[in-house]
């Protein structure tokens, strides 16, 4: 790296450090500031009272370490560290959840931390940043200190969070020849290796509550919760250990806190749909079910299904039938790890991104070693962005191409444009691969953006942007060919697309990187993985402010300061709606036709639309159309600016049966006026209801 962007402090770095080591020191300057540079171990100042700064068109704006209950300025700088490893990190509105990999003494029976970052995500300019703290409001216990927290993910209206388990932590200490951390209060699990999926009740963040669990071999690794048809469901991925490769879906009932299995998904066509089999002879690792993603389609409104499949590609799936799931098409790639969707279309074409994880490097793509403790040079992981488009034809799974060969442009198929950081460099034990990644669909300037989100493991956290067709702004590299390796304007990565990158085809570039990160006591981290700093998990963006969890030393909150346009502080629309819903009763008759009065007040215009369960049909009312999608019927009303009272009358289906159907969400728009595909919906919270549907011949 060079002078020039090692010696780069921005003020905005400046004052997060201060915060965060001033509380501490009473001092009012920091010293001895330094860089860290790529290799093996840990970088930076040697005192760990000081941060290291290495970062190109970034600004770390603060800090956590996650010891304790309190801010950034109480209980989160480094001289109190989280004492263990830390995992992924999810944002909804203001709260943030990081998951726990291990809790040592002193900071024991930690599961998850959750946080109120709304100092961030409410910030409408950068200046408030530099007021702006994070709070740990409270830790939810881990069960069983052999088992760490995988994955954290909301339920739509953040009411819930889900965590998926594996017994990492009891493995290393295995590994390693020790014991695992013992919990204070003893362990409330049987099973000393129990890992699984929890359902957490977060309506108080500062209190959460543990309401429902359920069991796997070697637990989950990933998950993605979805309301599908008025009922929540939780998309589970694992490999074959302990169980089978593949999906396991399971349905949330509020009420009681069970967590049902109720479908199983593979990509074998022989053990594709329900019960799973026996691991040890149908399934490989080579076919890990690693991530997913799940949302609804911006083309047809059908909860469509993204997973990371490992050597099995990506794959696209319709899964409005949670309990029959279909597969629309596949990418053929090689390490499918993390992956995600972009949730509106771009120039016509459904889009998603998928990441590769590489323990090591590719032997193959490298020059002679260097080292001989080190496997021989490679490249860190690859980046793909893929079109889907087509994929709804109904003609089977659709074949989306294949990945391109190495040092190629991206040409294939689906393959639109790729990035991987270094494609000749040494490493082992995961230290520089890639890792989680999130797209982020946002407008600066009045311009449309695209952004890629990347926790990079010891490479810290990546910015990356997608150039496509008929995209104004900025270039994604120079005309001149840019400043770094492949024409990227960032001088780190190697970018590469199937057009110039410029007005008439797609690139993938950085733009943008931050390795800041503050120094733990070497105690303090997660050495049974990598002692390494940074080793950034995952960056997620909101409100234009990036936050990126590092597994050996806590939060960071950073912005993107690309001069040539930065993307802006108080990006989020996240509109004051007041709504009340009423219906003519709970119990509804097959066939009748019914009554529901919506009353909604918003400060601001947005578009707004209620959902109707399947089989029910609109009969008349104040709607401007209607959309059949995979789970139900959206009503759609149109434009609402102030105060406004709604009336819909809707059939609710016949048949022979007596079932319970949920009626809502009602859900908003602040894209006004935009094409559908164009549209990201939330749902306002308490808008639903559920009811009973009789058959024709039944009374009330």
């Amino acid at each position: 790296m060079s002078e020039e962007h090692d010696s780069r402090l921005s003020d905005a770095t400046r004052r997060a450090i201060l915060k965060g080591v001033g509380a501490t020191l009473g001092v009012s300057a920091v010293g001895g500031v330094a860089s860290g540079h790529p290799g093996s171990g840990d970088h930076g100042n040697e005192d760990h009272d000081h941060a290291a700064v290495d970062e190109f068109q970034m600004s770390t704006v603060g800090y956590h370490s996650l010891g304790g209950i309190g801010s950034e300025s109480v209980s989160g700088s480094s001289d109190e560290p989280h004492y263990g490893g830390i995992s992924e990190l999810r944002i909804h509105g203001d709260i943030a959840a990081v998951g726990i990999l291990s809790s040592k003494e002193p900071t024991v029976d930690r599961g998850v931390a959750i946080l109120d970052v709304s100092a961030y995500t409410r910030a409408e300019s950068r200046a408030e940043l530099e007021r702006a703290e994070m709070t740990v409001l409270s830790f939810v216990p881990n069960e069983n200190n052999t088992t760490s927290v995988m994955d954290v993910k909301f339920s739509g209206d953040g009411d819930y969070l889900f965590l998926t388990q594996q017994p990492v932590a009891g493995l290393f200490a295995a590994t390693a020849g020790n014991a695992p951390e013992a919990r204070t209060e003893g362990e409330s699990a049987s099973n000393p290796s129990y890992a699984g999926v929890l359902a957490v009740d977060l309506s108080e963040p500062g209190d959460p509550e543990i309401v429902g669990r359920t069991q796997f071999g070697f637990g989950m690794h990933n998950c993605y919760h979805h309301r599908i048809a008025g009922e929540d469901y939780l998309f589970c991925v694992s490999g074959d250990t302990g169980d089978p490769a593949g999906i396991f879906v399971l349905r949330f009932d509020r009420t009681s806190g069970d967590l049902e299995k109720v479908n199983f998904w593979s990509h074998d066509t022989d053990a594709r749909q329900g019960e799973a089999g026996d691991p040890t002879t149908e399934f490989s690792r080579r076919y890990y079910a690693h991530d997913i993603t799940v949302i609804d389609d911006p083309a047809t409104g059908t909860p469509f299904a993204y997973l990371a499949n490992w050597n099995s590609g990506a794959r696209v799936l319709d899964v409005s039938d949670p309990t029959d799931i279909e597969e629309l098409g596949r990418f053929k790639m090689e390490r499918a790890h993390t992956i995600g969707a972009v949730r509106r279309t771009v120039d016509g074409k459904r889009l998603f991104v998928v990441g590769q994880e590489n323990p090591d490097p590719d032997s193959d793509t490298g020059s002679s070693g260097q080292r001989d403790d080190l496997p021989e040079p490679g490249h860190t992981g690859h980046f793909y962005l893929v079109d889907a488009t087509g994929v709804e034809n109904g003609q089977g799974s659709t074949d989306l191409g294949e990945e391109s060969a190495e040092g190629g442009d991206s040409t294939d198929g689906g393959e639109l444009a790729k990035w991987r950081w270094k494609d000749d460099i040494q490493y082992d034990n995961y230290t520089y691969s890639a890792h989680n990644i999130d797209t982020v669909d946002t407008e600066v300037n009045g311009q449309r953006r695209l952004f890629v989100t990347v926790g990079h493991y010891h490479a810290g956290t990546r910015l990356l942007e997608i150039d496509f067709p008929g995209r104004s702004g900025p270039p994604v590299r120079d005309e001149d060919g840019g400043s770094g390796e492949n024409g990227a304007i960032s001088e780190g990565g190697l970018g590469s697309g199937n057009g110039t990158g410029m007005d008439d085809g797609w690139y993938m570039a950085e733009t943008g990187w931050s390795r800041t990160h503050n120094n733990v006591v070497d105690e303090a981290k997660f050495g049974s993985l990598s002692a390494a700093t940074p080793y950034h998990w995952c960056a997620i963006e909101e409100n234009g402010v990036v936050f990126a969890s590092c597994i050996s030393t806590g939060v960071y909150a950073m912005t993107l300061d690309d001069p040539r346009s930065p993307i802006p502080v108080g990006t989020r629309t996240a509109p004051d709606v007041r709504t009340s819903i009423e219906t003519d009763g709970s119990v509804f008759r097959g066939g009748a036709t019914d009554q529901i009065d919506i009353s909604i007040s918003t400060q601001a215009p947005v578009e707004v639309r209620f959902q109707l369960p399947p089989g029910w049909s609109v009969a008349g009312g104040d709607h401007t159309g209607t959309w059949d999608v995979g789970d139900g019927t959206l009503v759609e009303f149109g434009e609402v600016d102030g105060d406004a009272d709604l009336r819909l009358f809707a059939t609710a289906p016949s048949g022979d049966s007596v079932r319970s159907q949920t009626l809502g969400p009602l859900s908003v728009t602040t894209d006004v006026g935009a094409a559908r595909d164009q549209q990201v919906w939330k749902a306002v919270p308490d808008t639903e209801q559920s009811v009973v549907v009789l058959s024709g011949g039944l009374s009330f």
